[in-house]
């Protein structure tokens, strides 16, 4: 019998990320993060390293997955319940010497899956050979473990937790802090399409887009040009977020097909009220980059860098309500100086990034002590903003 054909509970809402543990030589050593099931808030002072473990977990989940050379972290755990299911997903990435040529970019993979309940021993991707519970075994590259072969070999009995951990992990994005312009000057952005030729005139190839600019940009109208042509549900939820938080009334996708015929070639422009999509504020770009990110349903993780910046008070309000707002099985993990973010938390939602004089960053939750004091803050009509930044925690 196969060890690891047990089902796993249905619901993809109930999937989620419960931990993740990295090693990074910039935070210090290892760090581990424990993730709420709706939000997790991220606060410190400068330098203490909540941006890098953000920006860590996402590089963490898509290395995991894509079959490329990952950035650190090298060492990573994640901790996942997949429906009352426990697992303990495990990888390392260390790079190695090609053997063909000296310069060219290698990395040795290693994983392993785990029940931490029965400490059974799922699968495992080591030196070239891939396990599958106590009975089977393949060939495996040594650069790639079996996440990233999933679905690519006709009859292997992979392991059913293999498919909602690809899932969840897929469904980690990021949004940095800053704006997503980096150019000196705003400038007019434009797609080019192509679409395959196809006498099935019912079932058209889809259209691939490629654009130059500003990458996030750039993703950000690719998604709303898509969603025009095939999942205008989508787009019109875009507009109806940014009307709520009032920072847009209408958007308007525009094509133009330069080479009609069934190999089509087209260029499409987003326009936001009028305006040309690369035209507009640093603030209104980010803030629809973040609610693509919210509507979309391929997002399981958001981590949202400082959503603070570039927003007013009034707009910032509105913009946690919506996040307040995502159904169940998304989660959100922030990063904040913001007291008005804080305040949008519950105390076990907050977790403190401390840096040591030594230059190591640890992550911990509010002890029971300091849950107790909070309580009594709160009793006083203070908000939590209040309990975190006014030194008591120091």
């Amino acid at each position: 019998m196969n060890d690891t054909a047990e089902p796993i509970a249905d619901g993809s809402a109930s999937y989620r990320l419960t931990a993740a543990t990295v090693e990074d030589r910039v935070l210090g050593g290892v760090v581990r993060l424990e993730l709420g099931a709706r939000w997790t808030v991220l606060v410190g002072k400068n330098g203490a390293g909540k941006s890098r473990l953000l920006e860590d977990l996402h590089d963490a989940a898509f290395a995991a997955i894509n079959l490329v050379a990952p950035a650190p972290p090298r060492l990573v755990k994640l901790e996942l319940d997949l429906g009352g299911a426990p697992l303990e997903y495990t990888y390392t990435c260390l790079p190695t010497a090609s053997k063909d040529r000296e310069d060219r970019m290698s990395w040795d993979w290693q994983e392993t899956a785990t029940d931490p309940a029965s400490g059974r021993e799922m699968w495992r991707s080591a030196n070239g050979v891939g396990t599958i519970g106590a009975a089977t075994e393949m060939a495996v590259p040594p650069m790639i473990g079996l996440l990233h072969l999933y679905g690519s070999f006709a009859g292997v009995p992979f392991p059913p937790q293999i498919e909602p951990l690809r899932d969840l992990l897929l469904g980690v994005r990021l949004v940095r802090a800053g704006v997503p312009r980096h150019a000196p000057a705003r400038e007019l952005l434009r797609l080019q399409g192509t679409r395959a030729a196809n006498h099935a005139a019912k079932d058209p190839s889809p259209i691939r887009w490629t654009g130059r600019g500003d990458y996030r940009l750039i993703e950000v109208i690719k998604t709303l040009v898509s969603w025009s042509e095939s999942e205008p549900a989508r787009l019109a939820t875009v507009i109806e977020i940014g009307r709520r938080l009032q920072v847009l009334r209408a958007i308007t996708v525009e094509l133009d097909h330069i080479k009609p015929g069934p190999a089509s070639e087209l260029e499409a422009e987003v326009f936001v009220d009028g305006v040309n999509f690369g035209y507009l504020s640093d603030g209104t770009q980010r803030l629809i980059e973040l609610v693509v990110r919210l509507v979309d349903p391929a997002v399981r993780v958001l981590l949202l860098e400082e959503p603070e910046t570039s927003v007013h008070p009034g707009l910032l309000r509105r913009l946690l309500a919506e996040l307040d707002a995502l159904p169940p099985g998304r989660q959100v993990v922030i990063s904040t100086h913001s007291p008005l973010v804080l305040d949008a938390a519950q105390g076990e939602e907050v977790r403190l990034v401390e840096r040591s004089e030594a230059g190591v960053t640890s992550v911990r939750s509010l002890s029971a002590d300091e849950q107790e004091r909070l309580r009594h803050y709160l009793d006083d009509d203070l908000e939590l903003s209040d309990f975190v930044f006014s030194g008591a925690l120091d």
